[in-house]
């Protein structure tokens, strides 16, 4: 079966070379209708052989370079922006794409070289603010991004990308007052929250009405904002939760939740709504209110059974791995770590390794069974990772759901976070205000994980020279005394 498919592979690309075109036009029209049909590496072969037709038209390079782009190849689009700004260094958007494309590729500070030369050439251009200060962001040059984004507000009030950008910086710095207000100007761009006839929540009192509490971004967002419903249920609303299936077990223990429903449009009749992520918003949660008592979810019986039923080592630690976000996640390749990067980890004598992973990452486990325990076979759901995390003496992760998952659940935790790490973990600090049994370890330059992983031996190393039997209290009590910031 898979010969058949790497064949007919061949021949599919092979039947797309022999009739590539004759002219430059027709080659990126032909291109654009192989990539329309998900066939990117005929349509790339396309347009390169459309550059070789007609090397001179700037243009074309430019709207080839964007198709590489949407194709995900980000170097390819570099390559011809380059092209084009080295013959015409005056054109502003030829230095912005040049920007976009090295900002992809992780090249922060050449795309901030080319966004302040756009600049040079539009300084009132809202767009290429907006582009900078995401860039400087990348870099940690908060008070200069920051400057952009209100700098682009100021040309452009309506500018929601811009709005949203500085929210998260805000939100980044603890800034809550004016972060969550701006965080709403998401209902503007592209991935605006499910909205619905009844009115959207503010805070208001409730008076026993009921309330649709629905989910919006990732499965790690659904837990983390999950802490919010018993406050909602406090001011006199009879919740009702819409959440993917796979969560549904595990918030069913939620106090102060009426009912759960599968779809963002519920059989039920509400009379209000709100997404998850603005209830800080309509709660008017500051850094100092946040309710961070946890566990705030808890395991279901059945899955606590199912869990107590493998086949777990009776001594020495056991530590519980997930090396990889959501791939659709649109910095997930700089929050995520190979997980061949963890062998200094797995070396260790006195460890057990249990993979949390789900997804395509999970295939990286392959060379590692011998040394890494799967435990997808036995998850069904997010019931069973939160009873297998109970079986477990250390959580250690990347930026993804199981992070939220182990903090939610009161249960020890190492993050590892890239140099530029989502707001929520803040700036600089080694502590979570979100999760109290939670250790950040992070990087301290753009790209380089050699550092934590070398970190995380060391510490992993103390911890299997003290001996048995496991130690969770103890590494409870070790992340509520790390220190907050460098």
């Amino acid at each position: 079966m898979h010969k058949h498919s790497s064949t007919s592979r061949s021949q599919a690309t092979h039947f797309s070379i022999s009739l590539l075109p004759r002219t430059a036009a027709d080659g990126f029209r032909m291109g654009q209708a192989l990539q329309k049909h998900g066939k990117n590496e005929e349509a790339a072969v396309c347009y390169q052989r459309s550059l070789a037709l007609d090397p001179s038209d700037l243009q074309l390079w430019n709207r080839i370079g964007g198709a590489f782009k949407e194709l995900g190849l980000p170097q390819h689009a570099v390559f011809c922006y380059r092209h084009i700004v080295d013959r015409v260094p005056n054109i502003a958007e030829a230095s912005a794409c040049l920007g976009s494309a090295l900002r992809e590729m992780g090249s922060y500070e050449e795309a901030a070289a080319c966004f302040r030369r756009a600049l040079k050439l539009q300084p009132e251009n809202a767009s290429f603010h907006n582009s900078l200060g995401v860039v400087l962001r990348e870099l940690d040059l908060i008070d200069e991004a920051v400057a952009h984004y209100r700098r682009a507000l100021l040309l452009q009030p309506e500018n929601a990308n811009a709005r949203w950008n500085l929210a998260l910086v805000q939100l980044l710095e603890g800034d809550f007052a004016e972060g969550w207000g701006n965080y709403e100007a998401r209902w503007q761009r592209d991935n605006a929250p499910c909205n619905f006839p009844q009115p959207l929540w503010r805070g208001q009192p409730l008076g026993g009405a009921r309330i649709l509490l629905h989910a919006e971004q990732g499965l790690g967002d659904n837990i983390q904002f999950l802490r919010f419903v018993p406050q909602v249920e406090a001011l006199g609303g009879k919740v009702i939760l819409a959440l993917p299936p796979s969560q549904h077990t595990l918030a069913a223990q939620l106090a102060g939740l009426s009912s759960i429903t599968f779809a963002t449009t519920p059989p039920q009749p509400f009379d209000w709504h709100c997404p998850l992520m603005s209830l800080p918003m309509a709660l008017g949660i500051t850094l100092d209110t946040i309710p961070a008592r946890v566990p705030y979810l808890s395991v279901p019986d059945q899955a606590r059974t199912r869990a107590a039923s493998l086949p777990w080592p009776a001594r020495g630690l056991r530590i519980g791995l997930a090396w990889s976000g959501n791939p659709e996640h649109p910095y997930n390749r700089f929050r995520s770590i190979p997980l061949a990067r963890f062998q200094p980890l797995l070396q260790l004598g006195g460890a057990h390794f249990f993979s949390l992973q789900m997804g395509k990452a999970a295939a990286q486990l392959e060379p590692w069974r011998r040394r890494i325990a799967d435990l997808a076979p036995a998850t069904h759901d997010m019931a069973d990772t939160a009873a297998q995390m109970e079986q477990l003496d250390l959580v250690i992760t990347v930026d993804t759901l199981a992070a939220h998952l182990a903090g939610a659940l009161g249960f020890p935790v190492w993050l590892l976070l890239p140099f530029a790490a989502d707001w929520r973990w803040m700036r600089h600090r080694y502590d979570s205000p979100w999760y109290p049994t939670m250790r950040i370890f992070r990087q301290s330059e753009p790209g380089n994980w050699q550092p934590v992983i070398d970190r995380l031996r060391s510490e992993l190393a103390a911890l299997t020279e003290k001996g048995f039997p496991p130690m969770r209290e103890e590494l409870v009590h070790s992340a509520r005394l790390w220190p907050v910031a460098s």
